[in-house]
């Protein structure tokens, strides 16, 4: 190809956008292709004197075109949470654009959280799983009393019930998960505050006493020992246990209120020793 042929080319590739550029100046020099304003409507003559006059009231409707669609459009931008709440967080103000799901958003709008009822979780100990007691729906049955003292609230005590269990310890930790549903109308705890629980595995026999569990020696199976002062000697006297939490053992048998226990000893005791209780 010459440079010949390549300039002409040009030539009429700028021909053409000269003719199309005079033709819309043309177009648009037009009447007719102005836009025609809408006639505004005239203002109803007054009947009395005195009257102001008013214009009519225009009527709102739907567009016929796709009118389901933009109806339907309007009805899920309005959401409705299915509990009574308090929304604790908001990712989103207003004039912010807002991605769908499928069009990569993740974020929530709105955190609402239903503060009447928290629930508190609790990790019970392997020695005292096999004592807790859950409520249990299906025959109405109570769980165990609970206890719940909050740190950040200057100690005061919350009661409730066990309302359900993980019913299997953790492999790692050796505890069972354990979950309390407190009632909070005023709204005084708090979403993630921290406290203690006490948990009331089950009532004591009527005609046991507890000792600290420190006392007992040769635990297992029921049975123990503790040292006991008569007449200014040591003596070790067997005893038949019930629970221990590991700060109070229960005694079932074996000991009277009126026995002193020996709790610590500068040395070690024999049976007979003679001992001196120090003030």
């Amino acid at each position: 190809m010459t440079k010949s042929a390549i300039d002409e080319k040009l030539v009429d590739e700028k021909q053409d956008q000269y003719e199309a550029s005079v033709a819309a100046e043309l177009a648009a020099k037009s009447p007719s292709s102005q836009p025609r304003s809408r006639p505004r409507p005239r203002m109803p003559r007054s009947s009395r004197p005195g009257r102001i006059p008013r214009w009519p009231a225009p009527r709102w409707q739907w567009p016929k075109r796709n009118s389901g669609n933009q109806r339907c459009s309007w009805i899920i931008a309005i959401s409705f949470a299915p509990f009574d709440g308090v929304v604790t967080g908001r990712n989103f103000l207003k004039s912010d654009f807002i991605r769908q799901a499928d069009s990569g958003g993740q974020l929530p709008i709105l955190i609402v959280e239903m503060t009447g009822v928290l629930r508190i979780v609790t990790d019970v100990p392997d020695p005292y799983v096999p004592y807790v007691k859950a409520r249990d729906p299906s025959t109405n049955t109570p769980g165990d009393k609970a206890y719940i003292e909050i740190s950040a609230l200057h100690g005061k005590k919350f009661e409730a019930e066990v309302s359900r269990t993980a019913d299997s310890e953790d492999l790692l930790t050796r505890t069972m998960r354990t979950e309390i549903d407190l009632l909070n109308p005023k709204g005084e705890v708090k979403r993630g505050m921290y406290g203690m629980v006490t948990i009331e595995l089950e009532s004591g026999a009527r005609n046991a006493c507890r000792v600290p569990s420190s006392c007992a020696t040769d635990k297992g199976q029921g049975k123990a020992s503790v040292w006991i002062v008569r007449d200014g000697t040591a003596h070790l006297q067997p005893i038949q246990t019930g629970t221990d939490n590991g700060i109070y053992i229960e005694v079932l048998s074996g000991l009277t209120t009126t026995d002193e226990v020996v709790t610590h000893s500068a040395s070690p005791l024999q049976d007979g020793s003679p001992v001196q209780a120090a003030k």
